[in-house]
């Protein structure tokens, strides 16, 4: 791109010295051998057309007018093709950037932040940073090309090139703080796009309870307060684009009468007009090319504050939230400790997991129970490495489950939970994201263990129905067995049953625990329980209460002591009745 804009600039400056030969061979009948105060540049051009017989000259002018057009038409076509492409690269490496960065955070961060916000990065933000780098291309390019006029001026009269940068100068200077506006007001556009994009996110993600309170009204007035700010943000930010042009052609008429009034006591008496044409035409041409400049600088000014953006949050995101060990964790073979666990989410002063200490046997099946914030959604968070603890560890067979490497850590464990998210693509799909490398064969075989195998079979297209947003086109019980069967396809040596079934009706909640039953089975599996009857045959039961572990043994044991959980197991039954 670079060497195509620079010899398009440079074709641009030769094709406009060609003026002085031409307006000399016009009027004089020939090219004259002197004038331009002593101009190399112009000198040599008029030695070149020196050469031929004086009625051959302005064929020889016209000509080379006319090579010199068409080449720096091509050239000026490869350098706006390169630039283009650069643009949609620019676009689409940031794209692929904070996707690869989005991918990697820890869910810290996500528990910090707006996913609106972060939605903004890969749209509209990163549309802008495309504009940006066309703005950034084109100032070059317009740089250049005024570079390489003044080089044309210079050689017509160094002393009138003076004048006229001088006072080019001066009406840069006048426009600074128009720029600095304009690059306020981009800031508050930048900022305007984030809170539009995470309300637009949370509208469309809660659209059902928006309905249900018919709150449609609120939400609506809610985004036109966030437009209007941001219009009135771009509006005084394009009322300084628009102030820029008038101000830069007023300025610039000045400077022409002030250049011609001077040009006539400048320039050599026999040479006044043509070089004086010549030079008003190399300078006409020139303001446009200004007042470009000026334009691009308060685009730069609007636009800059997206890349800035998006800077930002590389630079603040740069170090992972989570350290990535270096063993290859190759499955369990004694059992999973917590020891004195201390856990507290980001911003908050209260421990969720107070000096937990438990263990987990292989094989063996392990229920959390208690209160909603006792810790046990947290207890399995830690052991896939959600997040790390503040003080104690988490260890499998002695080694701290920071020594693994996550992905390998990860693969080894499957989880359901109470809220399935199901992606918008086809059934197979959904189950195979369990084991990308999954056949079909074995993608139908995970679908009849989890006893969803015959209401796919009904489905439109059957295993390549399209499940919708979240899918939403199937019940809660249908969603939790594909997600059983996701985890399934897996094979994974620790299975996570974090509520599974809490929000299914009697029988939906039957055919699932059908499934977790026969996942289950040769696995060492913890449940987060909330109903108890699900848990009654667990190997062990864990009650939490307020971060630590209060009670532990099998069902029968723990209603012999008659403590907390067998006052849960009471209120649930009363409530059941």
């Amino acid at each position: 791109m670079v060497l195509f804009t620079t010899t398009a600039s440079l074709l641009e400056g030769i094709t406009l010295s060609l003026a002085i030969p031409l307006i000399q061979s016009l009027v004089n009948g020939g090219v004259a051998t002197r004038g331009a105060d002593d101009s190399s540049v112009i000198q040599i051009l008029i030695g070149f057309f020196n050469q031929f017989p004086p009625e051959d000259q302005l064929v020889a002018i016209v000509v080379s007018l006319l090579v010199l057009v068409v080449a720096k038409g091509v050239f000026r076509f490869l350098a706006d093709f390169s630039l283009r492409t650069l643009m949609i690269k620019v676009g689409r490496n940031l794209r692929s950037i904070c996707i690869d960065r989005f991918l990697n955070l820890g869910l810290t961060y996500y528990s910090k932040v707006k996913g609106g916000d972060l939605l903004s990065y890969v749209n509209e933000q990163a549309q802008r940073c495309e504009q940006l780098t066309l703005h950034v291309g084109s100032l070059f390019s317009e740089s250049l090309i005024v570079f390489s006029f003044l080089v044309l001026l210079c050689s017509i009269s160094w002393k009138l090139t003076l004048i006229a940068t001088f006072m080019l100068f001066i009406i840069a200077v006048s426009l600074k703080s128009i720029v600095a506006n304009v690059k306020t007001e981009g800031k508050t556009v930048s900022n305007s796009i984030e809170e539009f994009s995470s309300s637009v996110f949370e509208l469309i993600s809660g659209i059902r309870v928006i309905k249900a309170y018919t709150a449609e009204r609120f939400e609506s007035e809610k985004i036109e307060k966030i437009l209007q700010r941001r219009f009135k943000a771009e509006q005084r930010a394009y009322a300084g684009h628009a102030a820029v042009h008038p101000i830069s052609d007023s300025c610039g008429m000045v400077v022409l009468i002030s250049l011609i009034f001077l040009g006539t006591r400048v320039l050599s008496d026999g040479m006044v007009l043509p070089l004086l044409l010549t030079f008003l035409l190399v300078l006409l041409r020139t303001f446009p090319r200004i007042n470009r400049l000026n334009m691009l600088r308060t685009s730069l000014a609007t636009f800059g504050e997206s890349f800035q953006t998006i800077q930002n949050f590389l630079v603040q995101t740069r170090q992972p939230s989570l350290i990535d060990g270096n063993r290859i964790f190759e499955g369990l073979r004694g059992q999973i400790c917590f020891e004195s666990v201390i856990f507290s989410y980001v911003q908050s002063n209260q421990p969720v997991l107070n000096q937990v200490d438990l263990r987990i046997p292989k094989g063996k099946v392990v229920a959390l129970v208690g209160e909603s914030g006792s810790g046990k959604s947290t207890l399995a968070d830690l052991l896939l490495r959600f997040y790390d603890p503040q003080e104690g560890c988490v260890t499998v067979d002695g080694l701290d489950v920071r020594e693994f490497k996550l992905e390998s850590l990860r693969q080894r464990i499957a989880i359901v939970n109470q809220e399935t998210f199901l992606f918008n693509e086809s059934v197979i799909e959904n189950i195979r994201y369990g084991n990308p490398n999954a056949s079909d064969a074995e993608v139908i075989e995970a679908a009849r263990q989890a006893y969803a195998e015959d209401f796919i079979k009904k489905l439109p297209q059957g295993f390549e129905t399209n499940l919708g947003d979240r899918g939403v086109r199937l019940s809660g019980g249908q969603r939790q067995r594909l997600a059983i069967a996701r985890a399934i396809v897996r094979n994974p040596e620790i299975l996570i049953l974090d509520e599974a079934t809490s929000a299914l009706d009697s029988t939906s909640e039957k055919l699932v625990q059908q499934a977790l039953d026969k996942v289950s089975q040769n696995r060492t599996v913890i449940v987060i329980a909330h109903r108890l009857s699900t848990i009654h045959q667990a190997d062990r039961i864990v009650v939490m209460k307020q971060g630590e572990v209060i009670e532990q043994g099998t069902h029968e044991e723990l209603m012999s002591l008659a403590g907390y959980y067998r006052q849960l197991n009471q209120d649930q039954m009363m409530l059941a009745q």
